[in-house]
């Protein structure tokens, strides 16, 4: 996740001057902060200006499902096309279809070529993982106790030797 605050260089901040109307630079101006400001106090959120974990948590909520053929033109198609690097015209169509799909695949994605929370959430950094992975990660590690290697090892909920307790 990059943290934006003033004087800021990154393609995070030209993806959200596209999603605050403000003046698109590249660099979070005094304009940008300003803009960050009025959204975080209308979130109820802490009024710095600065973008962090919470107000990208704020505008995951608020930005729309994107998909080739829907917000026809609009700047969040805009903010999603400046974040990919392609052409930014407002249009969702066939190449930020493409591009969405290219993004999505190489960041361990669902290659559907929507834009909806899994991908916004990668791509403001609020998820790390891939999406293949922690679905493998929540299965429980299965030890054998006939198996000799872990026959006489004791499992417990609390890592404490308790005879009684069977989970």
């Amino acid at each position: 996740m990059v943290t934006i605050k003033l004087n800021t260089k990154d393609k995070m901040v030209t993806m959200l001057q596209y999603t605050f109307n403000t003046k698109v630079s590249g660099t979070a101006d005094a304009e940008f902060v300003s803009a960050v400001k009025s959204y975080q106090k209308a979130k109820k959120l802490t009024a710095d200006g600065i973008v962090g974990k919470n107000t990208y948590k704020a505008l995951l909520d608020d930005f729309p499902n994107l998909k080739k053929g829907k917000n026809k033109k609009s700047n969040w198609n805009k903010a999603w096309q400046a974040f990919l690097g392609i052409k930014v015209d407002g249009i969702f169509g066939s190449d930020t279809k493409k591009a969405t799909k290219n993004w999505q695949k190489a960041n361990g994605l669902d290659d559907d070529g929507i834009v909806g929370d899994a991908t916004l959430s990668r791509a403001f950094g609020l998820t790390t993982s891939s999406s293949n992975a922690s679905v493998v990660n929540k299965q429980p590690v299965n030890y054998k106790q006939y198996d000799s290697r872990w026959g006489k090892i004791v499992y417990t909920m609390n890592n404490t030797y308790n005879k009684n307790q069977t989970s």
